[in-house]
């Protein structure tokens, strides 16, 4: 999936397309994830796929509040520190 990234709602860091979220690539974007997709949940679970790096990551968050975009970050720096860690 490579999404363009005007495709994302205003202000938000990931293109969508076909279900999926996509990372932005070029030089806003965070090298750990160039070229990963995701899918994301309503509270917080995500499947998030890295090709590159082979690499499936599944989280179950059970978030109170809907679209946390603080944990959403929290959660993908998370993420992003185990593909660097597994790299």
């Amino acid at each position: 999936v490579d999404v363009d990234v005007d495709v994302a709602p205003a202000g938000y860091p990931l293109g969508y397309g076909y279900h999926w979220w996509s990372f932005p690539r070029g030089a806003s974007a965070a090298a750990v994830h160039a070229g990963a997709f995701v899918a994301q949940g309503i509270f917080g679970q995500f499947l998030y796929i890295h090709p590159a790096q082979q690499l499936v990551a599944v989280v179950w968050n059970a978030w109170r509040d809907t679209g946390n975009g603080a944990l959403e970050a929290d959660t993908y720096a998370l993420i992003g520190a185990a593909v660097q860690a597994l790299a």
